[in-house]
């Protein structure tokens, strides 16, 4: 089996993601795959916090083609600032239930950056919100959050990966501030 790389938790940080990327020789000095037949797992929050959270997400979105025409793999999971920039974007002003702030107001609550927000277009919304959850790479599960609730969702990855698809693809509010 090839090289497997996993990366998570960039929050907009997209130089440093870069150099990180180069010095795993995963990515030239233009930016573009190197990597072969290897496969790189992004464990998902792309955006807020840093500076520059768009072109991270276009840059794995555009590594993810390029992997694939050379033999390689990007693994895109989703992460929970990526899931909160869609659902205030989704959903705004409604209040997230359970709380007193809205769904803009809880996402800005944990590092969300307007310019990210800014930024969202239907193509970075539509590939976002069909990142999955889980996925076995060899024998390896890579997951965002070390955590028991992706249980309430089913009982193997695929299971887990159909249903938060469904719920990030619907408009039911509550499910949203489940997850």
């Amino acid at each position: 089996m090839a090289e497997v790389y996993a990366i998570g938790d960039i929050h907009g940080h997209y130089q440093h993601m870069l150099r990180l990327l180069r010095r795993a020789h995963l990515i030239g000095a233009d930016n573009n795959w190197t990597g072969a037949d290897s496969t790189l797992v992004f464990v998902g929050d792309y955006v807020d916090r840093g500076p520059d959270g768009f072109a991270v997400v276009d840059f794995v979105m555009r590594l993810e083609q390029q992997a694939t025409a050379a033999g390689g793999q990007i693994v895109a999971l989703l992460g929970n600032h990526d899931a909160l920039i869609v659902a205030a974007d989704r959903f705004g002003s409604l209040p997230v239930r359970g709380q007193r702030l809205t769904f803009i107001q809880d996402w800005r609550s944990v590092g969300g950056v307007e310019a990210d927000r800014e930024q969202l277009t239907a193509e970075h919304y539509t590939w976002l919100a069909q990142r999955p959850a889980l996925a076995l790479v060899g024998e390896r599960l890579f997951i965002h959050a070390d955590a028991l609730f992706y249980a309430e969702y089913g009982t193997s990855i695929e299971m887990v990966n159909r249903h938060i698809a469904a719920l990030l693809a619907g408009n039911d509010s509550r499910a949203w501030t489940r997850l």
